[in-house]
């Protein structure tokens, strides 16, 4: 009677598994993929394949075969060929991060210098834009961009209890303009729904795992993917890391009161970064224009926007005041850069001297001359930052108003699907300020960023762990040092977290290691290649160093942050925990053979 009831159950279970969990990897039904040439203006740079798909809006509602008209969008991509075809390893797919980042522009623009010749002789290069996002099926919750213009108005983060109460109620706009306009898609467009679409473009392209590379938010769809999908990892590579855990749920009842933007530290890791910028500076005398004292010129800047009007004008024409806010916001920015730590640095001096200036006026003054001066450092560190137009400025529709309100339109409905938040949106001013007060000006900025998340409530269509998969192949973690967006105590915790994982650390600065890092990326390119991963307590360096200093000096007194430095014994440990795993899993797999036979 046990093996009659034993055998039903297997047998129900056989016959449900083509269309309840078809979305899972069990359809046998391979997506077409229509592809044309694109881009022909850009060959300069490469050959470029533009594909689409077509993949299931809601995948609760998918049961197998090619999706249903009522249920289907468009997901679109750029592909670079591998140059070398006869020893092509397969597809690579790429996520510049976001959340709401699309991937087809950075693929083009990028595509020539990715990692080392040989992974682009070896391997196609994809960059897909995720559901929602760019030019696959696009989320629309506005329709003229009038109706988003008083968020836009509104500064990144309140300074007076007016600005709080206007923050929270503008936050509800995006919420209900998207209840309202945004379907069926708006519901589904979480980072699960991304490791879905990538499972699906996985099984379009023909391949049996999935070769990845995600850097920042990009890191997180890698995690999901690698958890939801853990046979069919292939090569993932994460790098600039967010802790998945801190992301979906927070620790304990920690989501209760600290949203999910202060969960993962950013705040900490711009403050560090902001540390390292001014020890650099100090270092390198003429290099950097406020080396005597960074710290106060920094603190000048930030009390001339407080009292001052400063009118900056851009490249493009466009005219602002430059305020506290955006001066904080340009800060943590240039952290992203080390490369333009100079020209910030630069900018700062001419606000000093602007400051100075007018102080020292006994009645006002023209200061159109030091205007100029403020101008023109202004827009040479943003093309230092940014770099400058070019052929790929046209390569999108979007007009420029529409391109600023779909990426904020993008950004909260993936953040905010994908996480818990507190309950009250009035839990915001609270953690602004224990944040402020551990983080400076840094922990308000990154805090109120998940403000539309009072609103904006997760998904059924998320997945919110556990991220303690094994996988089928071992996933590699990088992280700078000194990563302002994502710590690398971030990457520390993934690396707990998944048992075959293994952890590269970069002796750096800024945000991702990608390009700027030949030892990261040639470790990189040797696991992808080959399938190697480097020396256990491995630490890379960059390959530059800001303000034109020798790595020799400026490594020489690189302290970690300082709660990296108390987990370097855990990741140790880390390291051999995860090869006793590894034993273990095998000696598990033995015995249940032996069961079998």
């Amino acid at each position: 009677m046990k093996n009659l009831f034993l055998l039903s159950t297997f047998t129900l279970l056989i016959c449900t598994l083509p269309t309840a969990y078809a979305h899972r990897g069990f359809d046998s039904y391979q997506p077409q993929i229509a592809w044309s040439d694109c881009y022909p203006e850009l060959s300069f740079l490469g050959e470029y394949q533009c594909g689409e798909v077509f993949a299931p809006l809601n995948y609760r509602r998918y049961y197998g075969g090619e999706p249903s008209s009522d249920n289907q969008i468009s997901l679109k991509f750029v592909r670079i060929p591998a140059q070398n075809p006869e020893a092509k390893k397969g597809t690579l797919f790429f996520n510049y991060g976001g959340p709401g980042g699309p991937a087809i522009q950075n693929t083009i623009y990028l595509g020539s210098q990715m990692l080392t010749q040989e992974v682009r002789d070896q391997y196609d290069l994809v960059g897909f834009d995720p559901r929602g996002i760019g030019e696959s099926t696009p989320l629309k919750c506005f329709t003229q961009y009038e109706e988003f213009m008083p968020y836009l108005s509104t500064p990144s983060y309140p300074r007076t209890a007016i600005e709080e109460l206007d923050k929270i109620d503008l936050s509800d706009v995006i919420a209900n303009a998207c209840e309202a306009r945004g379907g069926e898609l708006y519901k589904n467009m979480t980072t699960a729904d991304v490791a879905r679409d990538l499972d699906w473009l996985r099984r379009a392209f023909d391949d049996d795992e999935l070769n990845f590379y995600g850097m920042s938010y990009g890191s997180y769809v890698g995690a999901t993917y690698a958890n939801m999908y853990p046979r069919n990892v292939g090569r993932i590579i994460v790098d600039g890391v967010i802790d998945p855990v801190a992301w979906a749920t927070g620790r304990g009842f920690q989501s209760w009161f600290e949203p999910v933007t202060s969960r993962i530290r950013s705040d900490k890791s711009s403050a560090d970064s902001l540390n390292e910028f001014y020890r650099l500076c100090s270092l390198a005398n003429d290099n950097c224009a406020i080396s005597e004292a960074p710290e106060q010129a920094m603190a000048t800047a930030i009390i001339l926007t407080e009292d001052y009007s400063v009118p900056v004008t851009d490249i493009y024409g466009n005219t602002f005041i430059l305020t506290e806010q955006i001066l904080v916001q340009e800060t943590i920015s240039a952290m992203y850069s080390p490369t333009a730590w100079e020209s910030f640095a630069n900018l700062i001096a001419q606000l000093v001297a602007l400051y100075n200036f007018l102080e020292s006026q006994p009645t006002p003054m023209n200061s159109d001359t030091q205007l100029s001066k403020v101008n023109t450092a202004y827009n040479y560190y943003k093309v230092e930052l940014y770099g400058e137009d070019s052929d790929l400025e046209e390569i999108h529709d979007y007009s420029e108003d529409e391109t600023i309100l779909t990426s904020i339109e993008w950004f909260p409905n993936v953040m905010c699907s994908d996480s818990n938040n507190p309950y009250s949106p009035h839990s915001w001013i609270d953690s602004s300020y224990r944040a402020e007060q551990k983080h400076g000006l840094a922990g308000a900025y990154w805090n109120w960023s998940s403000a539309p998340c009072a609103h904006i409530k997760p998904s059924r269509s998320r997945y919110a762990g556990p991220f303690r998969h094994w996988t089928k192949n071992p996933i590699l973690i990088i992280n700078t040092y000194f990563d302002p967006a994502t710590a690398l105590e971030g990457a520390i915790a993934l690396n707990r977290l998944m048992p075959n994982s293994h952890l590269l650390p970069v002796e750096g600065w800024g945000h991702v290691s990608f390009l700027t890092s030949q030892c990261a990326d040639e470790a990189s390119s040797e696991f992808l290649i080959n399938g190697n991963l480097p020396e256990h307590g491995t630490v890379c360096e960059p390959s530059i160093a800001p303000f034109n200093l020798s790595l020799d000096i400026a490594t020489a007194d690189i302290k970690a942050p300082a709660h990296i430095e108390r987990q370097r014994k855990h990741w140790v440990n880390s390291v051999h925990s995860n090869h006793h795993k590894l034993h273990a899993r095998k000696r598990l797999n033995r015995l249940l053979r032996n069961i079998k036979q």
